[in-house]
This record gives C-alpha cells, sequence and structure tokens, in this order.
C-alpha cells in the first residue's frame, strides 16, 4: 500500500500539463531548482507510472497522454477550492478509502486531505453495506473535515456530499441525478453514487468527519450485476472521463462545505430540496432503531433529519435508516 509522493512527479506533471509543446528540460531544472538529471529521473518515474512523455535532444519533453489514474497531479491540475482537495493521497488499492482517511485523521492529518484509490476490497456503504469496487472504473474517495459544528448537524455534511456529487455528474456527464435521502444519489431510480460520513466526537464537537463518496463511473452491467445500481457510462452510452469528474466532485463539495462553515444550512437545504426525489413521496422507512414506518416526507428538520407524515396526520422525524420510496 504505497501513496504517489504529492511532492515529486507532481510538480513535473504541473509544468508538462501546461505547457503547450515541448519544454525543456534545463527550463523545468530552473524553475524547479533541480538537476536536469533529476528531471530525467522524475520524468522516467512518471512514465512507469503509466504517463507516455516524448523526449527530444534539442527540444526537450512533451506530454503525449496521460493513463486512466486519479493521481494527484492530474486531479488537483486546475482545481479551484479553498479546502477540499489542499492535499490528495493516491492509492493503487486500498481496503476502504474511510479506513485509510480515519487513519490519517487521528495521525493530525490536516482538514482538507482527500484519500483516493483506484480499487477498494473491501469498500462499504452505510450499514455496513459493501460497495462494489472495480479498478479504475469508479470513483473511491475519502475527505477529511474538522467542521465546527454541533454533531447534531453532522447530516449536513451527507447533504452536501449527496448534493455535489449530483452536480459534479451533471457537470461532467450531463446527466441529471436525483438523490434519495439520506445518501443516495441516482439515475433512472438506480443508485449511482454514494455517501459514507462518520466522525469522530468528543462530548458537544467533533474532532473531525470523514466523507466517503463512491461514485459507478465506467461499470459495466455485469459489474453490478444483481444489484439496484447503474453507471455513468450505462446512463450516457460512453465512457466518462474520471479526472476531470473526481475534480468537479471536490470542487462542488469545497463550495457546498464553505456554505456550512458560514452557517448557510438554508442553502445545503434549498439546492437538496431541489434535487430530491424523496419528498412529496410515499415512502417506508425503517430506523436505525428499527422501527417501521410509512407515509409521505415532508421535507427536513433543522438538523437535516427527514420529516414524514403518517396516515393519522401526525410527524415522525427519522435521524437515520433505510428509506424506499414506494
Amino acid at each position: 500500500m504505497t501513496a504517489v509522493d504529492p511532492d515529486r512527479e507532481d510538480v513535473i506533471v504541473g509544468e508538462l500539463l501546461g505547457a503547450p509543446a515541448y519544454v525543456s528540460g534545463e527550463e523545468i531544472a530552473r524553475r524547479l531548482r533541480i538537476s536536469r538529471t533529476a528531471v530525467w529521473n522524475r520524468v522516467n518515474a512518471l512514465r512507469r507510472l503509466g504517463f507516455q512523455v516524448e523526449s527530444h535532444p534539442h527540444l526537450g519533453y512533451r506530454l503525449v497522454r496521460a493513463p486512466d489514474a486519479l493521481l494527484p497531479a492530474l486531479v488537483s491540475h486546475g482545481l479551484v477550492a479553498e479546502i477540499v482537495g489542499r492535499r490528495i493521497l493516491h492509492f493503487e488499492e486500498l481496503r476502504s478509502t474511510n479506513d485509510e482517511a480515519e487513519r490519517l485523521a487521528r495521525a493530525g492529518a490536516p482538514e482538507g486531505t482527500v484519500v483516493v484509490a483506484e480499487r477498494q476490497s473491501a469498500g462499504r456503504g452505510r450499514m455496513g453495506r459493501a460497495w462494489v469496487s472495480p479498478p479504475r472504473k469508479g470513483i473511491y474517495l475519502s475527505v477529511i473535515l474538522r467542521p465546527a459544528m454541533p454533531p447534531s448537524r453532522t447530516a449536513f455534511l451527507t447533504l452536501c456530499a449527496a448534493v455535489a456529487a449530483a452536480d459534479a455528474v451533471r457537470r461532467c456527464a450531463g446527466l441529471r441525478a436525483s438523490v434519495k435521502w439520506p445518501n443516495d444519489v441516482r439515475l433512472g431510480g438506480r443508485k449511482v453514487c454514494g455517501i459514507l460520513t462518520e466522525l469522530a466526537t468528543e462530548a458537544d464537537r467533533i474532532n473531525h468527519a470523514v466523507v466517503g463518496v463512491g461514485v459507478n463511473v465506467n461499470h459495466d452491467p455485469a459489474d453490478l450485476r444483481g444489484l439496484e445500481a447503474t453507471s455513468l457510462k450505462i446512463e450516457s452510452g460512453g465512457e466518462v472521463e474520471r479526472v476531470g469528474l473526481a475534480r468537479a466532485l471536490l470542487e462542488e463539495l469545497d463550495g457546498g462545505y464553505a456554505a456550512l462553515c458560514a452557517g448557510r444550512y438554508g442553502d445545503i437545504v434549498r439546492r437538496w430540496l431541489e434535487v430530491s426525489d424523496t419528498i412529496g413521496r410515499r415512502i417506508r422507512a425503517e430506523s436505525l432503531t428499527g422501527e417501521r414506518l410509512e407515509g409521505v416526507a415532508t421535507g427536513l428538520d433543522e438538523d437535516g433529519c427527514l420529516l414524514i407524515r403518517l396516515e393519522g396526520g401526525a410527524t415522525k422525524r427519522i435521524t437515520g435508516g433505510d428509506v424506499r420510496i414506494i
């Protein structure tokens, strides 16, 4: 389990990505204050990662093609975000990005650190459910946040992430996704993205939160057999570029998180309601305590919890659990 060091190859990628043609090794060495031999060694390291880099004795280096990998240099290139994505750690495989992010958070990793894996061997969703994570077909990432909000309002982190995922899908795939409370992003009534928010709390404060996001991007039907799930590739009819989608997801999440940090909870609720396919629908809910309810979803309360109007007219508040639209 080895992460790509963002302070090494990434800087070379940055130089090549921003160049219209060849860039001389001497110019790269001068800008980065390293030797030309060091430039050569790092270019070869990029080639081992799957980058196709042409070299010419008199012209320098030119990036021909980048690999289909969510490498920090590629995702962060052009990223417009204040907090989310300050540091991106890339792994070829992890058991779970949430587990690794939790370990890093407890070790003091800064807010906005993103852990991304090309494959998860034990990816999971809410309530311990498995999350199918075939290699280099989806986006599997977790973000470390340290919000100054009471634990009672952490549902907003999940709402914020779900809206961010729906907006990123619209931006990059041209598909209008909907959100089913509390954490499912759907296309055509089938799940395309899930959110898993996990907390470390102390008394009435949050030490840190880990927000995990899994998106089915280029999964084929065989990858999702037996699941009520779909992928962007299945719905759009063609492959979707994962790097751009990951970058859009981080940007959208950063904007939503900024609203939460500023106390603009209403902005998140308003945007969530715009993409929700739950409110106004008849639903069957099972709470975390095992209580089963049936009624009409009428809205969210001040903590982001779901409100259900029962047959007799009473309204119940659901803080978590499973919801099915009838």
